[in-house]
């Protein structure tokens, strides 16, 4: 632990820590626990609005990242299995097992609502087309989740994070943080600690989650550990492509037609 530590403290980052982007049920979370463990726990959650930096943003006081604005990642996913996984994890709240394919009213709405939550990645990308000093990576779900495996592509996200941040294993992504995230951040580690939580808003929202529940979690210690890798009940599914089961076949072509420029744009149809 001490050695730890010691390699810890002395690492100096080409790079500052990233900022995260991450489009609502598209494997953000994931990326965060991944990053944050690679960057010793200085990364931050995933947000789902835009954002963008200052000059002024590139200063920094700790000398082990380097003074450059810090780079973004941008996570995206197929927009129908985006909005599909979102329904699906409000809804089991509600149903529990029992999950109804969604109506065309839900349909419209989530198609819409996503296609509004899209725009994020647009302006992303039309901000760095006109700054060319501030680095995106653009992240595909569909890239780094092997839907035949039914698990994390490691391999594929290591070397992306090698070449976008400019680190490699023998500084900061080492053997022992590569064998540590395949390991806890692997699909069935994550679902496995997922399934400690009853709902999708149980430990982060407290009215809903009750005093009791509550004193429960932070007293196992799941409370804190909630908070540190953002995992929530019902959070994951199997991974793959599901908007095909939960929307009825007969308003496909709806979600197509509302989200059509979009899929188009980014490659999905």
């Amino acid at each position: 632990a001490e050695g730890l530590l010691r390699m810890i403290n002395e690492t100096n980052y080409p790079t500052p820590p990233p900022k995260l982007y991450g489009l609502p049920r598209s494997g953000g979370t994931l990326i965060y626990n991944v990053m944050n463990h690679i960057f010793d726990g200085n990364v931050g959650p995933q947000s789902h609005d835009y954002f963008e930096f200052s000059a002024d943003e590139a200063t920094t006081d700790d000398p082990r990242w380097s003074a450059s604005l810090p780079p973004i990642v941008a996570v995206y996913r197929d927009f129908r299995d985006s909005l599909a996984s979102q329904w699906r994890a409000y809804t089991l709240d509600r149903t529990g097992a029992n999950l109804p394919k969604m109506s065309l009213a839900q349909v419209y709405s989530s198609a819409l609502g996503q296609k509004q939550a899209v725009q994020a990645l647009y302006s992303f990308r039309e901000y760095q087309k006109n700054h060319p000093d501030q680095k995106i990576l653009f992240l595909r779900y569909e890239d780094f989740f092997d839907s035949t495996r039914g698990d994390v592509n490691f391999d594929f996200l290591f070397q992306q994070f090698e070449e976008f941040f400019g680190i490699c294993e023998d500084d900061v992504l080492t053997k022992e943080k590569k064998d540590y995230i395949r390991k806890e951040f692997c699909f069935s580690s994550q679902k496995k600690f997922a399934s400690n939580f009853k709902s999708f808003h149980e430990g982060f929202d407290p009215d809903l989650t009750g005093d009791d529940r509550m004193k429960a979690l932070a007293d196992s210690g799941l409370l804190e550990e909630l908070e540190k890798r953002q995992i929530h009940g019902n959070h994951l599914n199997t991974g793959k492509s599901t908007w095909k089961d939960l929307i009825s076949p007969e308003h496909y072509e709806i979600v197509n037609q509302i989200l059509g420029d979009e899929l188009r744009d980014w490659g999905y149809l």
